[in-house]
């Protein structure tokens, strides 16, 4: 698949998980299209900041000796399992994946 396809298709993905996750939102808050703007901005930032610390370690990756390949993107969705799965609704948990593939360069 295209680089510009990849991309096209996970963006749908993400926007799709957006409108669910504001639908979710607005079934459980007064106000929820709101609330779901506001995760979703902290959601799509998390991805970024993920993206960004497991870079920073690629980088000092470097200089060791490792059994195999440093996996970027496998290394980040390991964080955020690690730490978020069980601290986000699934709705949440969904956009933050869905942010997260798309926040990693493509070649």
């Amino acid at each position: 698949m295209a680089t510009t396809d990849l991309r096209g298709a996970l963006l749908r993905d993400a926007q799709g998980h957006a409108a669910d996750f504001a639908g979710e939102c607005a079934n459980r808050f007064e106000g929820g299209h709101g609330v779901a703007r506001q995760q979703e901005a902290a959601l799509i930032a998390l991805a970024g900041a993920i993206v960004r610390a497991v870079d920073e370690w690629r980088l000092l990756a470097r200089d060791l000796e490792l059994e195999r390949a440093f996996d970027a993107a496998r290394a980040g969705d390991l964080v955020a399992e690690s730490v978020f799965d069980e601290l986000l609704c699934a709705g949440a948990w969904r956009l933050l994946t869905a942010a997260l593939a798309l926040a990693w360069p493509t070649s």
